[in-house]
């Protein structure tokens, strides 16, 4: 008996890393998908899962990239941002996207022109996050030329923190719906940043 659980251990073991481990959380998920907490639990293994391969990914890029695109798959969102402030040069405080996506996991051209920089600095100078179901009828954003111009729905925009301070943004949004995103969404975003500060952090090492 004692062999026997070795062996089922051993195969494990070997199935893990030959790639099993993406077929035993897509197992979790499919699992739970028809329970009235299914989203909730395939959004937490979804987490799990990239603390898992960024230990194993060894290249930043990918690594933010994959963040993004998680960001994207468990909020629902249409497009994904990750932004740094500059510290430093001629330029210092400009806003730099380091991996723009969008729900086809493609990059996004021009993303400068794609989202509201006053959204992003706002969150960046702050340090709070913002959530707004509408960004049209929000009169918190009223101020906001970007916002009218780009005629987006819902946004969720929360601080990267690097070494106690306030590094960048990562923002997401949805351009027809309204309500996309909650409080839940934002905080499972804030585990997200974290990871991102990491593989930042690395990078400039």
């Amino acid at each position: 008996e004692v062999q026997s659980r070795k062996d089922e251990t051993t195969t494990l073991a070997a199935d893990f890393t030959s790639g099993g481990a993406d077929r035993w959380f897509a197992n979790l998920v499919r699992d739970h998908a028809g329970s009235p907490a299914g989203k909730d639990f395939a959004q937490v293994v979804r987490l799990v899962e990239v603390s898992r391969r960024i230990g194993a990914e060894q290249d930043p890029r990918k690594v933010l990239e994959y963040i993004i695109d998680t960001a994207i798959e468990i909020t629902g969102a249409d497009r994904g941002f990750l932004i740094l402030r500059g510290t430093g040069g001629a330029q210092p405080g400009r806003l730099t996207f380091e991996v723009s996506r969008n729900l086809g996991s493609r990059d996004i051209d021009e993303p400068a022109t794609k989202i509201s920089k006053g959204i992003a600095e706002r969150v960046i100078e702050s340090g709070e996050i913002l959530l707004t179901p509408n960004a049209q009828t929000d009169k918190r954003l009223a101020a906001l030329g970007d916002v009218a111009d780009l005629r987006v729905r819902s946004i969720v925009c929360v601080p990267i923190r690097m070494r106690g301070a306030i590094a960048g943004a990562l923002y997401l949004d949805s351009l027809f719906t309204e309500k996309a995103f909650a409080e839940r969404e934002a905080a499972l975003l804030l585990v997200l940043t974290d990871h991102a500060a990491v593989a930042l952090d690395n990078a400039r090492l």
